[in-house]
């Protein structure tokens, strides 16, 4: 059964300034696959471990549109 990449899982891991605005720096973590019947998973990079993307309390981890 083929998966389709869906989105990139991606975790925000600090911030830098570049001409004098403040950007976001990340880590793209995973991948949210579907396969041919709709059905969602999600695929993690064994490295990560979610404790270090901790904030409020949470991890939180973005979903974007894969590169063409």
């Amino acid at each position: 059964m083929a998966m389709q990449k869906k989105y990139d899982l991606v975790i925000k891991t600090g911030e830098y300034e570049k001409d004098g605005v403040t950007k976001g720096r990340y880590q793209n973590v995973g991948a949210c696959l579907q396969d041919s019947e709709g059905k969602m998973c999600l695929v993690l990079e064994p490295w990560f471990n979610p404790a270090g993307a901790m904030r409020e309390g949470k991890v939180w981890v973005n979903m974007f549109e894969p590169n063409q």
